[in-house]
C-alpha cells in the first residue's frame, strides 16, 4: 500500500535528489539522477514498514526500503546512462548482503 502522485519534468531530465541517511554511505548526502517516470511517492503516502531513501527538491520520495525485509526500490533507471555511482553499491547490498538499513 502506498500513493503515487503526478510529477512534471521528470521525464528525461536529470535532477537532484537529497538522500536519507541510512543510504548516504551509497549515495552521500545529495546526487544527481537521470529521470524517466512521471511519477513519484508522496512522503506521507509510504506503505506501512517503508522508510523514504531519497527525495527531490520538492521532498517526493524517489527510492525507498523495507524496514523489516530486504526490499528497495528507486525511480530512477540504473541500467541508464547518468545512474548514479552508489547504484552499483546499491545492488551489491541487495544481492550479497540482503539489504538490510537500520
Amino acid at each position: 500500500g502506498g500513493t503515487t502522485i503526478p510529477v512534471e519534468g521528470h521525464v528525461g531530465a536529470a535532477h537532484r535528489i537529497s538522500v536519507e541517511a541510512a543510504w548516504r554511505p551509497l549515495y552521500g548526502a545529495e546526487t544527481r539522477t537521470n529521470s524517466f517516470h512521471s511519477l513519484a511517492m508522496d512522503r506521507d503516502g509510504l506503505g506501512r514498514g517503508l522508510a523514504p531513501a531519497a527525495a527531490d527538491c520538492q521532498g517526493r520520495i524517489e527510492a525507498f526500503f523495507h524496514v523489516r525485509h530486504p526490499l528497495a526500490a528507486v525511480m530512477w533507471h540504473p541500467e541508464r546512462r547518468g545512474a548514479p555511482q552508489g547504484d552499483r553499491e546499491l545492488i551489491s547490498r541487495l544481492v550479497g548482503e540482503g539489504a538490510f538499513w537500520s
